[in-house]
């Protein structure tokens, strides 16, 4: 569905743009999800619609024939996608994502395997025709935004140190 947000393949086009910028053919790349857990929602309303499920799995990437340093760039790119782009990963205590450089032979090509968890809260709202038959009524999964704060303050102190006087 189109509606419900995945950060893994939010992140995996993300790679496959940085591996392609790196001379990485797209026919080297390939991932795939796995060990999905359909978890409850909070079943609560919020500003976004009916909080109903929950997706947790596992994805990975396999990047074949990519240069060794490239392959440490991409490494590099995934993790700060997940910092910037990932805002489940605390709440929900994920693991760490793993990594392995598979040497392909004396050279300096490698296949790079990326593993991570995810958990993407899934929104629904009423809908005359929905798909969805839910307490009752009908719904449909929506979209919802995602708000990442660039600045604050806590105790009105400043947020960054160059707002400091």
């Amino acid at each position: 569905m189109e509606n419900i947000r995945s950060r893994f393949w939010e992140l995996v086009a993300f790679l496959k743009e940085k591996a392609a910028a790196r001379g990485v053919p797209a026919e080297n790349f390939d991932a795939e999800t796995a060990t999905m857990t359909l978890l409850p929602g909070g079943h609560n309303l919020t500003e976004t619609g009916w909080h109903l499920a929950n997706f947790k799995y596992t994805g990975a990437i396999l990047i074949e024939r990519v240069k060794r340093a490239d392959a440490v760039m991409i490494l590099l790119h995934a993790r700060a996608w997940l910092d910037d782009n990932d805002d489940t990963r605390d709440d929900y205590k994920l693991p760490e994502p793993t990594a392995a450089l598979m040497p392909l032979d004396a050279g300096d090509l490698v296949d790079v395997v990326i593993s991570c968890d995810f958990v993407d809260p899934v929104y629904i709202s009423e809908a005359d025709d929905g798909e969805l038959s839910w307490c009752g009524k009908k719904f449909d999964p929506i979209d919802y935004d995602l708000w990442i704060a660039e600045r604050g303050k806590v105790n009105e102190a400043p947020a960054e140190p160059e707002d400091a006087e």
